[in-house]
């Protein structure tokens, strides 16, 4: 459903940058690398980007954003943490 529409796109995080290139090949993604200019593009912008539930918005850069889940099997993803027994 996403597929067409042009979102803001963080650089190298992961798979999800390749999957979205995959899954929505009529969509053109604006992808910013550096942290601090990608969150005043969300700011300043209209176009549509990607977050997920575990992160936190400590400066509220979403805060004036609506938040829709995506419903696709293959974007949930399980993340583990891996620690030292001791």
């Amino acid at each position: 459903m996403l597929n067409g529409f042009n979102f803001l796109l963080r650089s190298e995080i992961g798979f999800w940058n390749e999957m979205c290139r995959q899954k929505m090949p009529a969509s053109r993604f604006l992808v910013q690398k550096d942290d601090y200019e990608f969150r005043e593009l969300i700011r300043s912008s209209t176009l549509p980007c990607f977050t997920t539930n575990l992160a936190t918005d400590p400066d509220d850069v979403l805060k004036d954003r609506v938040i829709i889940p995506v419903g696709d099997a293959e974007a949930d993803v399980m993340y583990h943490v891996i620690r030292m027994k001791d």
